[in-house]
């Protein structure tokens, strides 16, 4: 006996994406395995699992303010090429090692520009998570502070 057409539909309607996605994991972890990124077939950036060094910066940027497009994540790319340098440490970064996108001001003290570009810059992964909620003249002040307590004659 024929199944119904409503109920073919129904089942066809629900196991089509759920195939779909399952070829996809195949195709991705089939990328990987050649160290390419996850979502296309660039090389993998150096200390990075999965991504190119395009996708690590589109990531990076969503986390940052929800939202980044192909002219943003190449505005950031320039940006983080124009100056590899850690405004605070000095350090070289490195995208997917010591890079890290932080909010000039920070989110909490300024949520009106927790979404601007301008807002952003790339720093090193320590003085990113030393600086914390502090904008950058206070990080400023507390690394002079602290500089000066532990200053030994």
């Amino acid at each position: 006996m024929p199944r119904p057409t409503y109920l073919w539909y129904s089942l066809r309607k629900v196991r089509y994406p759920v195939r779909m996605k399952r070829d996809q994991q195949k195709e991705r972890q089939a990328r990987m395995g050649k160290g390419l990124c996850k979502f296309c077939i660039q090389p993998r950036i150096l200390g990075h699992k999965q991504l190119c060094e395009k996708h690590y910066v589109t990531n990076a940027v969503q986390w940052a303010i929800g939202r980044c497009d192909n002219q943003v994540t190449k505005i950031f790319l320039e940006r983080f090429y124009a100056n590899p340098i850690c405004p605070y440490t000095g350090q070289t970064l490195i995208l997917g090692i010591n890079a890290h996108l932080d909010h000039i001001e920070s989110r909490k003290n300024r949520p009106d520009l927790a979404k601007e570009l301008t807002n952003l810059e790339w720093v090193s992964e320590q003085a990113n998570l030393a600086k914390n909620g502090m904008s950058k003249n206070e990080f400023i002040q507390f690394c002079s502070l602290i500089a000066s307590l532990n200053h030994s004659p």
